[in-house]
């Protein structure tokens, strides 16, 4: 995205979120899976619940749209 990454070059979707430390085990922490990272770059689970909705609505209208054209 800024030139850094060359055609070709591996990369890696990693799922992640945050890590507490866990309420009753000590040195152990519990983490929250909720978002994707590429890189320095990350999407929440719930941005992409909502651009998939939005795609689906769009989609409908599309439908509609081309059903009132014929």
């Amino acid at each position: 995205m800024d030139g850094r990454i060359q055609q070709g070059q591996p990369i890696a979707v990693k799922p992640d979120g945050p890590e507490v430390p866990h309420p009753t085990e000590k040195n152990q922490t519990v983490k929250s899976i909720d978002r994707l990272v590429i890189g320095q770059l990350e999407v929440k689970f719930s941005d992409i619940a909502i651009w998939l909705k939005e795609m689906g609505l769009f989609a409908e209208k599309i439908s509609t749209y081309q059903k009132q054209q014929k």
